[in-house]
């Protein structure tokens, strides 16, 4: 009988359930960041992401089992996502994801249980402004290291650009959240100060 070629063999069951561990906390972060009204979306992008993410969510449980089936073992080796590349790349990611569990802890620690697998937010109230640009900052850190894992699984299973796309249209949203409340922030300044409006108007000579 042929023996198999080091890339037709399956990928180790460990490898495989990291992978798939990946897919479930990302969906859980991507949920807590696109649903939690005005927190992390600017508040104008709410339904349009909300539409996007019921229409792409599925696609995570597609991929878990597409996983299952070890039918794009070979790429997954090929784009560094077994063995010993794929254990440094999902220890950045765990350590993004620890860091969001503590932040979300102090503010609502009865919802943070020690062996959570995922963040959950506290009500939106309970959280200040700094306090909110903090949880955007840790955010936009555990998104760097996903995207290096999503990247890859989507050269080996095309099906994953849907979800790395809308991780990339999220990671864009909290940098427009950032530059929003900047303006808020002008705005008020503006309207308390007695400096002269600027027109934009275009006088005709």
């Amino acid at each position: 009988m042929p023996t198999q070629t080091r890339t037709q063999r399956r990928i180790d069951s460990r490898d495989a359930q990291l992978l798939i561990q990946f897919l479930l906390t990302l969906e859980q972060v991507l949920h807590v960041t696109i649903t939690t009204e005005g927190l992390f979306i600017p508040t104008q992008f709410q339904q349009s992401f909300l539409a996007g993410w019921r229409e792409v969510r599925p696609t995570i449980r597609q991929l878990v089992r597409i996983l299952r089936t070890h039918k794009f073992d070979a790429k997954l080796r090929t784009n560094g996502l077994t063995g010993p590349q794929l254990v440094m790349k999902m220890a950045v990611y765990q350590d993004a994801l620890e860091k969001i569990q503590s932040f979300f802890s102090q503010y609502a620690p009865d919802n943070v249980a020690p062996q959570a697998q995922s963040p959950t937010v506290p009500p939106k109230e309970t959280i200040g402004q700094k306090a909110r640009k903090r949880g955007r900052e840790l955010l936009q850190y555990f998104f760097k290291p996903a995207n290096v894992v999503l990247g890859s699984m989507a050269k080996a299973i095309p099906l994953a650009e849907l979800l790395h796309e809308l991780k990339g249209t999220v990671e864009t949203a909290l940098d427009h959240t950032d530059l929003h409340e900047a303006i808020d922030k002008e705005k008020v300044w503006v309207q308390g100060s007695s400096a002269t409006p600027v027109s934009w108007s275009i006088q005709e000579r």
